[in-house]
Parts: C-alpha cells; sequence; structure tokens
C-alpha cells in the first residue's frame, strides 16, 4: 500500500514538473498575455495553438471589449499591455471561432517620413463654436483598425464632402491620430482636414476656405 501511494505520489510530482512550463493561455487576462510576449518571446504559433477553437465570446469575456474590429475580414484587436506597441489580431471561422492568431504593431506607419503633427495643438487652436468645426454627427461610427496611411484615407473619404484631387496624411504617434488632409492642388482654400483615431473613429473634422 505504502508502495502504491509512493509511486502516485512520484507521478503526481512528474505531472507538477511537466505542465509548469505550459502555460494556459486560453486562461490568461491580457496583462498575463502581453508578459508571454514581451518577457518570454512567445510568437503568432504559440498563440495559435492555444486558442485555435475558443469562441469569440470567450475571448471578450477574458480580454474585455476589443480595441478594435478588422475590415474585411471577421476579427477583433486587443492592444497589448506593455511598451511595446503591438496589438494581438484573432480571426474568426464564419461560427465566431478562432482560426488563427497573428501579432502586429498598433501602427504599422507604413511608409517611412510620414509627417508628425500636433493634436493636441490642433484642439488648442481650434475650438468647437468656430466656424468649420466639426466635433459631431460623423459617419465613421464603427470600429475598424486603420495602421496605415491608405487606410487613413480610404476610412476619412466617409467623411469627405468635397471635391479633391489630392491627400495628404500626417500622424500624431503620441495620441494615435491620423490627420487626412482633402484638398485640389494648385488651388487656395476649399479643403478638409479628417481626424481619426487607430479604431477608425472620425473625432475631428475642419473644413478650410
Amino acid at each position: 500500500m505504502k508502495r502504491m501511494a509512493a509511486m502516485v505520489a512520484a507521478l503526481c510530482l512528474l505531472c507538477l514538473v511537466g505542465c509548469s512550463g505550459q502555460e494556459n493561455i486560453s486562461e490568461m487576462n491580457l496583462k498575463q498575455v502581453s508578459g508571454l510576449v514581451s518577457e518570454k518571446g512567445y510568437d503568432e504559433d504559440d498563440f495559435k495553438e492555444k486558442l485555435a477553437g475558443q469562441s469569440r465570446e470567450d475571448m471578450i469575456d477574458l480580454w474585455g471589449e476589443p480595441d478594435g474590429m478588422l475590415s474585411g475580414f471577421w476579427g477583433d484587436t486587443w492592444n497589448l499591455a506593455d511598451d511595446t506597441n503591438q496589438q494581438i489580431i484573432l480571426y474568426y471561422d464564419w461560427d465566431g471561432i478562432v482560426e488563427d492568431v497573428r501579432l502586429g504593431e498598433r501602427y504599422s506607419l507604413d511608409a517611412a517620413g510620414i509627417p508628425a503633427f500636433s493634436y493636441e495643438e490642433t484642439l488648442q487652436v481650434w475650438q468647437k463654436s468656430d466656424p468649420g468645426v466639426k466635433t459631431d454627427g460623423f459617419q465613421n461610427t464603427s470600429e475598424v483598425v486603420v495602421s496605415t496611411s491608405q487606410q487613413a484615407i480610404e476610412r476619412a473619404e466617409n467623411e469627405c464632402t468635397i471635391e479633391y484631387s489630392a491627400t495628404a496624411v500626417a500622424y500624431d504617434s503620441e495620441a494615435g491620430i491620423w490627420r487626412v488632409t482633402f484638398f485640389t492642388e494648385d488651388s487656395v482654400g476649399n479643403s478638409q482636414e479628417v481626424y481619426l483615431d487607430g479604431t477608425g473613429m472620425t473625432t475631428l473634422i475642419i473644413y478650410g476656405e
């Protein structure tokens, strides 16, 4: 009897040792998941192995509401709770079950040299009551990931109400705000600036004369 008890205890110990290195990602909160990326170097394959088959509802219960949703695919994005500027993206099948996982930058500025601007300064210069300033009643009311200048332009076009022949894009990395300017080349005035956050939501529109 004692021998049997010893064998059972040894097997339990072996199981604990063997399982201690396996992270149960499907039960971790977002902060813990972020640590696996920044501290342990987990990659997409590691997450896909553990999360494939989980439902969208279960992931939202575990990680909270997504920081963004994909456009053209059924998927959600969550910003990792660290300083790496990374996000985790879950892709779902038709039944809302995780079938793929991706890691990437939240704002992957796709062209070196995109002009910078200060959204804070813009808000200081332009007041809500100023002529040509719009702060509500926007067309973009659902979230999509905006991580490139082209995506910003395409999203901002939903708000554009003028004829134009050219666009210009700037980005405030601190505020996470895109500025898309629609204008006509070789023409003075008649421009429109649309400001978007990283989830594709319009925050401000300024009409030029």
